[in-house]
Order: structure tokens, then sequence, then C-alpha cells
């Protein structure tokens, strides 16, 4: 998996002094479950301070496969987060990791989108600071090169 992916799109805290980060996590619920979830917040604790060398506050959002009403709870705290304007960045280590769901995905960027948050799928390289997305005609998001 590439996880030293680099994008062109600096960070801006809104505050201008702390970068907050909303790290999700999401893993099906077997044994080790618990290893992959620290596995993926590690991988983006490690590729954010890569990128940016300032002030950083995490907030987690991690999920477990299986249970239904708790990923529900978990979508909606994700979702008060933004529209409080309490995160700069909603980063995951792959773009799956923000729903399995196609319709909480879209409902995500366009939060994200309309609240000015930025949205990161690191190994997909999906930045939405740095590419155009576009949903196409089956619903999945697509990457597109920025036009210069």
């Amino acid at each position: 998996m590439n996880t030293k992916a680099s994008f062109t799109g600096s960070f801006q805290p809104r505050d201008g002094q702390t970068l907050k980060v909303v790290r999700v996590a999401q893993v099906t619920a077997e044994p080790q479950a618990s290893d992959a979830l620290n596995g993926q917040l590690a991988t983006i604790e490690n590729y954010i301070k890569g990128q940016y060398g300032g002030e950083v506050e995490f907030i987690d959002i991690a999920m477990r496969g299986g249970d239904a009403q708790l990923e529900r709870e978990k979508y909606q705290e994700l979702f008060r987060i933004i529209k409080c304007q309490s995160a700069d960045v909603v980063i995951a280590e792959d773009q799956s990791r923000f729903g399995r769901f196609r319709n909480k995905f879209h409902q995500l960027l366009n939060l994200c989108f309309g609240c000015g948050v930025r949205l990161i799928g690191i190994s997909d390289q999906f930045d939405t600071a740095t590419v155009y997305s576009r949903i196409s005609t089956n619903g999945l998001v697509a990457n597109v090169a920025e036009a210069s």
C-alpha cells in the first residue's frame, strides 16, 4: 500500500495555529481489529506529520464493522464535527474507510466541500485540495487531474 503519497496542497489551520485533523479508521470485526485500527491511525498521523510541521490536534473516528448502530453514531459524530467547523482535514488511510455505502461517502464529500474541510484518502491519492472530484454515472467517485 502506498502511504508515501505527497500532495501539492498545503495544510492551512482555520485558527492559524493548530491543524485539526479527524482521523477516520474502519475495520471489520476480526480478532486483530484493534491492531488494524491502531495501524491505520498511525499511518495517518505519520502522513500528516510528514506534510505539516506545525501543531496538530487529532480527533479519532474509529469504527468496527458489524454494528450498524455504532456506525450510524460515528457518522453522526463525524458530520457534527465538520458542521461545527471543528476540523480542517478529514483523512483516512484509503477512501473506502469513509464508508461502505456510496450515499454516506457522497454526503461526507458534499459536507466537506460545503464547509471548507479538506478530505483525503492517502493510498488512493484522493485529496479535495488537489483534484477535482466527480460523481460518475454509477455513483463511484473518480479523480480527475486539475486542469491548468
